[in-house]
């Protein structure tokens, strides 16, 4: 029964936060702490970390379930985690389409084309070639 109101009425963000928070609060910490070295392992070696936030199929086939309220949330939290310790980030959600992940939840060749695009963006460089069917073009 609560499986099918959450279906019908997925919490909001507002009301998903307080349990985010205590449902994940170990998780929290090992991100922070997983952050934290990385960053300053990287810094030493004067190299910036860019975490890349990648949203899950949900938020494209079913964007007002509950499966996609949870994962933008986390996705949330990943940003602001990252945010604290000056970390930039990239969002593909605005990149990518329910299209990218036609059955099992991993990304196509199209797919794997945007977001190498948009990451190669974000990060200064321009994107790679793409074949008509959307996967890298390979020089021979």
């Amino acid at each position: 029964m609560l499986q099918l109101l959450v279906t019908l009425a997925p919490p909001s963000s507002a009301e998903l936060a307080p349990w985010f928070e205590r449902r994940f609060q170990t998780e929290r910490g090992l991100l922070e702490a997983i952050l934290a070295r990385t960053e300053l392992s990287l810094r030493s070696r004067s190299i910036r970390l860019t975490v890349a936030i990648l949203p899950g199929r949900e938020v494209y086939a079913n964007p007002d379930s509950g499966l996609a309220s949870f994962q933008r949330q986390a996705a949330r939290r990943v940003a602001a985690s990252a945010g604290r310790r000056n970390i930039a980030t990239v969002d593909l959600t605005p990149t990518m389409r329910a299209e990218d992940f036609p059955v099992d939840g991993h990304l196509n060749e199209p797919g794997h084309c945007r977001v190498a695009g948009a990451l190669s963006r974000a990060l200064g460089y321009p994107p790679p070639e793409c074949t008509a069917n959307g996967g890298p073009a390979v020089a021979d």
